[in-house]
């Protein structure tokens, strides 16, 4: 049914690393190949269950870890994604969080700039 290769992905456990790591993403990955267990939250996937591979991310997860579909403007240029298309909820922060400072020039005031500050704590926190 799915593959059991170990990706770099599946070894990033630490979330402030993963977020990083995704929020880097430029370019449209390759997907992952289908999974018996979901990427996010490593829970696994029965004959039924729903799973996509995130657009932004190219990971295979969980109907429990994705959202949303967002729709083309969201994503970089370089996607070439026409209609609103599924997203895994990390990539949906980093996605939303990346529209609103290219809209406003500002950090964005909203869970998502939270979200951000847990992940990237400012140098008087450290």
């Amino acid at each position: 049914m799915g593959s059991s290769e170990v990706l770099p992905l599946d070894m990033v456990q630490d979330e402030n690393t993963l977020y990083r790591v995704l929020a880097a993403i430029t370019h449209p990955p390759k997907w992952a190949p289908t999974r018996t267990w979901c990427m996010s939250c490593k829970t696994p996937l029965g004959s039924f269950a729903r799973a996509i591979h995130c657009r932004h991310c190219g990971r295979h997860v969980c109907g429990a870890c994705t959202r949303c579909t967002l729709a083309p403007e969201f994503f970089p240029k370089t996607f070439d994604i026409y209609e609103a298309s599924w997203v895994c909820f990390v990539c949906e922060k980093i996605l939303v969080a990346r529209r609103e400072d290219n809209s406003t020039g500002t950090q964005p005031i909203s869970s998502v700039g939270d979200e951000e500050e847990r992940f990237f704590p400012s140098a008087l926190d450290i």
